[in-house]
């Protein structure tokens, strides 16, 4: 605000300095008369016109220009003020956004990690499925291995040994499995 007065009286105080300077060139050059009576005292009709209008038309020049000023200075602060609160929701926003940033990479590991185990249960329950047929398979034909082969053994006392061997791996690797 007291920029603005600055302003006004500075145009004001110039326009004064114009009706001295206009003075001093009339006392100079254009009339007879001392400088003091041409300033105040004795100032014909036409100089008085002029050097109202010329000070009328500084002290108008430094009002407009006072308003101007002004409005720069409100069009700042108001400018300012609405950087601050663009800088105050860009913030936020950036505080939320990291916010979702870091609960889908949550959600992200959760799945990821859900999904091995997903893919470790199916291989485990195809391991099972696979092993429990083989095992059910041999334990069979071990059975009937078994009955056929340690009778033939037995009898004809062939090979006895490398199939015995043959059964008990074949028994180990059925409960190795379960």
């Amino acid at each position: 605000m007291k920029k603005e007065y600055l302003i006004i009286i500075s145009a004001f105080i110039f326009g004064i300095l114009v009706w001295i300077f206009d003075s001093a060139a009339d006392s100079l050059f254009f009339y007879k008369d001392s400088f003091l009576n041409l300033l105040i005292l004795d100032v014909p009709k036409p100089e008085i016109f002029f050097r109202f209008l010329i000070l009328i038309s500084f002290t108008i020049f430094g009002i407009i220009i006072s308003g101007l000023f002004s409005k720069q200075r409100k069009s700042e602060e108001s400018l300012n003020l609405l950087n601050n609160e663009l800088e105050q929701r860009v913030e936020a926003r950036t505080k939320k956004l990291s916010e979702a940033n870091e609960l889908l990479n949550s959600e992200i590991a959760e799945r990821v990690h859900a999904e091995y185990k997903l893919k470790n249960t199916v291989l485990y329950k195809a391991q099972v499925a696979k092993y429990s047929e083989i095992g059910s398979i041999s334990q069979v034909i071990s059975e009937e291995v078994t009955l056929v082969d340690f009778t033939t053994c037995w009898t004809r006392r062939i090979n006895f040994l490398p199939m015995l061997f043959d059964f008990l791996r074949l028994k180990r690797n059925t409960y190795s499995s379960r």
